[in-house]
């Protein structure tokens, strides 16, 4: 089984794991096609409008997401889901910058910076024209207000976007910012060191959003963790491993474009399959 092929399966198990005893999905959930009322479309646009420059400008700007998300019509939707996990972990990678070496925490910094651009900006697409946000978020994008969707899986659809499909970008985007050159190790410890704050938030979304695997008893609770830990890291491995690629490319526009392209289709058919989770049991 290739890296690709395992990561998939990894996914799917876990979500299968926790949403055994959800309520079983519709085979096609309503596709939205971007918000409904100009009202929530400009009140969305303004929130992705700004173009962070620090951690503190992300924190605040992912805030102001996640509420116009809350305001919207019902139950909290897809984008309030993922907008509230990603400001908790963002707190978690500022908060821990303090006992950070100085290069380690600049690039950190930096690339948080940069991961976040890419979450907004595909924020900021959906609002204007939907047809011009990438794959990977429209699956979750079209679908946040379905009601058959547990939140845990919209979480989770936005968690699959943003690593398997924005984060190898991400990297591509910062490394010049430090002057990263042929040496790309030496960034390699710092970017790791944000695992564990991805892997802690993964693992209280999991109660936050009441995965059934949390009412199932400690030890199915503490393998859910587990899982959880190893996809985090499994998945940031791969990111990096794609980053390098892109790195390496990064003089030839085709090529990337052509990367680009494919990852997006990628990454948007393990949404889907997170979303609509075919291995659920009723």
């Amino acid at each position: 089984m290739d890296r690709r092929a395992f990561l998939a399966a990894g996914a799917a198990c876990l979500v299968a794991a926790d949403v055994a005893v959800a309520a079983r999905l519709g085979s096609t959930p309503p596709a939205v096609g971007g918000p409904r009322d100009p009202a929530r479309r400009a009140a969305l646009a303004r929130a992705a409008a700004p173009t962070p420059v620090r951690i503190d400008d992300v924190v605040d700007q992912l805030a102001a997401i996640r509420d116009v998300a809350a305001a919207e019509p019902g139950r909290p939707n897809g984008i309030w889901c993922f907008s509230t996990l990603y400001h908790r972990i963002t707190v978690g990678v500022r908060d821990g910058l303090s006992g950070t070496p100085d290069a380690d925490a600049r690039f950190v910094a930096l690339l948080d910076v940069e991961f976040a651009k890419l979450y907004i900006d595909a924020v900021r697409c959906y609002a204007a024209d939907p047809r011009t946000c990438p794959a990977s978020w429209r699956v979750l994008f079209d679908r946040r207000d379905d009601p058959t969707i547990p939140a845990v899986h919209f979480a989770a659809a936005g968690v699959n976007a943003h690593i398997n499909f924005d984060l190898a970008f991400a990297l591509l985007h910062t490394w010049p910012l430090v002057d990263a050159g042929d040496d790309l190790d030496r960034t390699r410890a710092a970017y790791l060191t944000v695992n564990q704050v991805f892997a802690t938030n993964m693992n209280r979304l999991r109660t936050t959003f009441d995965a059934p695997l949390t009412r199932w008893g400690t030890r199915a609770d503490h393998a859910g963790d587990l899982l959880g830990t190893l996809l985090v890291r499994t998945t940031r491995a791969e990111a990096w491993s794609v980053g390098v690629d892109l790195w390496a490319h990064r003089h030839d526009p085709r090529a990337l474009a052509a990367r680009r392209a494919g990852l997006d289709a990628r990454t948007a058919a393990l949404g889907l399959a997170v979303l609509r989770s075919p291995l659920l049991v009723a």
